[in-house]
């Protein structure tokens, strides 16, 4: 009793089962072939021997041909108890009343194998069909077994036990199925050389009014989406979903940029911005975008993190993102940047004019290959840190070739390098790989001599491809490498330290000879420059201030002071002076003549003025320039009125006077002496002469009269 209770419980888990696997079966006729083999590995070596299609047709053959009724099961069944006691399995018993394999499987089971154990006396009688309907029926089984009874045919039961056994196999190609069309379907990308095709406005439809426009169809590759408000505004897609299902229309929508909250520091002149959105998933499309700008400038595109609702309401700093300048394409009336992955609001603005740029002074391709640099700029709004950037001319190194440059900074003005934050790019296209801080020993103007490798870093640097060569007919025009850097002023020197010139070097050693510098004339060429004092006459008691390129290299010196001379790169300088304390240079006249060969040589410079005059120092020159001041002079002009109303004789010339302590200086016979004087303040006296009283009057400008009267 006991044996024939698991089989019916095993009867009905595997009925449902099998109803089941009949459902997934009719759906999944693919999986034929594959769920007969895991059929033969669950069932085991007995249902080996039965599933071959001669086993079955053999043993209906010894029972009966015809489908077995009530009479014929019994008999067959109790012909042979004696032969499947010792076979250990219920499987014969089966097979005599031609189930279907179905029954077999569970006639084979391992529970049933274990419950076959058990001594012969325990064993059933010989079941007839009634008995086993009896059991069975209140499990649930008895609609199932007439309909396999009724299928004699193997090729049915096989189909069945391919279901069942499929049970767990049916799960995991769905699920790899599954995954599978997620990653096939994700993108669908443009070829290369593949012909873009302007949309027609016949393409959207156009709300005017509202300046909104939509695409009457959903969005494909190769076509370039003019917006019909404004030509300027096109999106053109590089990558779309691969199911088409996954793809929508695009809409542009014009929005007033007045009508947006923006930050203060975010506002523009531009009139317009524009709403880009689709129905689509970020991420699974990209595109290419060209927005209009005035011709002749450049611009930089931001865009706004919001939807326009909520632009116009309120548009805080961190909504508003820049796209970076190496994604960007300056046309002649468009800006382009490329691979977005994801629609916004997007507007314009003119890029930050606070960059003061200086291009490679010995203009293009001055130097070959790697090593020639065209430009360095400086945010001159940044005070700390200190925004800086310089451009390779080249935008590609191959192998392990690097490009390798310095910024040098100057902390004490004397226009030598104290320190240098240099910056390696390398790869094709060009890309950022280090950068290193150096201390300099302050000798040099074109490199960091004695250099001395200072870490850690905070000072942050990046580099790539951006479109901004000066140089029509650049390497790679118009594009350039650039290198940009935010540096922390406490790294290289403090508030004083001022950005001497950038420079190229064959090595990542930035104390060795430059390859080519921005504003160095020429790297490694130097010369002596030195000013120097002469006042007229020696004697005079004047202060002044020389100066160099208007730093101030000498203080309040007299006739024949100098700045001494000065180690200088090869190129343009500028000399002059400042009145010192108690000077007054309007009192002088003054003069510069700046001469080679320490001074010795012929004129290379000169000037009627206390400058500032502009020298040209050679490689190797030796320049002294000479600023001579002379006091200006005017007339003092002395008069004499004798007056002899008392029986007086004498004449003008029968009289003398000083001027301030200077000898006594007789009068013109006419009365009048023009004496020509420095300027300055004089003190005019006169000698008694006996019988004759002096009086001092009319003392104008320039002219001082005396009176004599006879007393």
């Amino acid at each position: 009793m006991k044996l024939k209770i698991k089989q019916a419980t095993l009867r009905t888990l595997y009925s449902y089962v099998g109803i089941l696997s009949l459902v997934v079966n009719t759906s999944s006729p693919f999986l034929v072939s594959l769920q007969y083999t895991a059929y033969a590995q669950e069932v085991g070596a007995s249902v080996e021997e039965s599933g071959p299609t001669d086993a079955p047709s053999e043993e209906p053959s010894d029972a009966t041909g015809e489908e077995p009724s009530e009479e014929t099961a019994p008999a067959e069944e109790s012909a042979s108890p004696e032969e499947s006691a010792p076979a250990e399995e219920s499987v014969t018993v089966e097979t005599v009343a031609e189930t279907p394999v179905t029954e077999e499987v569970l006639g084979t089971s391992t529970e049933d194998q274990t419950t076959t154990e058990t001594p012969p006396e325990t064993l059933p009688e010989t079941p007839t069909d009634e008995t086993q309907q009896g059991d069975i029926l209140p499990d649930g089984v008895s609609d199932y077994r007439p309909e396999v009874v009724e299928e004699p045919d193997v090729a049915y039961s096989a189909a069945i036990t391919e279901i069942i056994t499929d049970t767990t196999d049916v799960i995991d190609p769905v699920i790899e199925q599954i995954e599978g069309t997620v990653t096939e379907a994700e993108k669908e990308c443009l070829a290369d050389g593949v012909e873009i095709t302007d949309s027609p406005k016949e393409d959207w439809t156009v709300d005017s009014e509202k300046g909104y426009a939509e695409t009457k169809e959903p969005v494909k590759l190769g076509v370039k989406y003019i917006f019909p408000e404004e030509e300027g505004v096109s999106v053109t897609f590089s990558c779309l979903p691969k199911n088409i299902d996954d793809r929508s229309v695009l809409r542009i929508q014009e929005v007033k940029v007045s009508d947006l909250n923006l930050p203060e520091e975010f506002n523009t002149d531009a009139e317009f911005a524009y709403d880009i959105t689709t129905d689509m998933v970020n991420g699974e499309f990209e595109y290419d975008l060209t927005l209009p700008k005035p011709e002749g400038v450049e611009a930089d595109i931001f865009y706004i993190e919001k939807s326009v609702e909520e632009a116009i309401q309120e548009v805080d700093n961190d909504d508003v993102k820049k796209v970076e300048k190496d994604k960007l394409e300056q046309g002649d009336d468009v800006v382009e940047v490329s691979g977005i992955d994801h629609f916004t609001i997007y507007y314009l603005a003119p890029p930050n004019e606070t960059w003061a740029c200086q291009n490679d002074e010995q203009g293009l391709n001055d130097e070959p290959g790697q090593k020639d640099l065209t430009k360095m700029c400086l945010d001159t709004a940044s005070t700390n840190p200190l925004s800086i950037s310089w451009d390779w001319d080249d935008t590609a190194w191959s192998g392990s070739n690097t490009g390798d440059a310095c910024s040098l900074f100057d902390t004490d003005t004397d226009g030598f390098a104290n320190f240098a934050l240099c910056v390696t790019v390398h790869n094709d296209p060009a890309e950022y790989q280090s950068k290193g801080l150096y201390s300099c020993n302050d000798t040099k103007s074109d490199r960091c001599a004695g250099a001395i490798a200072i870490s850690p870093i905070s000072s942050t640097c990046t580099a790539g491809i951006q479109s901004s060569d000066p140089f029509v007919g650049g390497e790679a025009y118009p594009n350039d490498t650039v290198a940009s850097c935010v540096v922390q002023l406490s790294e290289v020197g403090g508030s004083s330290s001022k950005l001497l010139d950038v420079c190229s070097f064959p090595s990542q050693e930035p104390g060795s000879d430059p390859s080519d510098c921005i504003v160095a004339s020429t790297a490694s060429q130097t010369g002596l420059l030195e000013v120097r004092k002469v006042l007229v006459p020696s004697t005079d008691s004047g202060l002044f201030n020389l100066q160099i390129d208007g730093t101030t290299y000498a203080t309040n010196i007299g006739n024949l002071g100098t700045t001494g001379e000065k180690i200088v790169d090869a190129e343009d300088y500028t000399v002059g002076e400042t009145a010192g304390t108690g000077t007054n240079l309007a009192n002088y006249t003054s003069g510069i003549v700046c001469k080679n060969n320490n001074g010795t040589g012929s004129i290379i410079a000169s000037s009627s003025t206390s400058g500032p005059l502009t020298v040209s120092v050679s490689n190797n020159a030796d320049v002294v320039c000479t600023i001579t001041n002379s006091q200006k002079t005017g007339t003092l002009i002395v008069k004499k009125v004798v007056v002899n109303n008392n029986g007086g004789l004498l004449e003008a010339d029968d009289f003398t006077f000083k001027v301030g302590d200077g000898a006594p200086v007789s009068f013109e016979a006419d009365g009048q002496n023009d004496l020509t004087v420095n300027a300055g303040t004089y003190t005019i006296t006169e000698p008694a002469v006996f019988g004759y009283a002096t009086t001092y009057n009319n003392c104008t400008r320039g002219n001082k009269d005396l009176y004599h009267y006879k007393r």
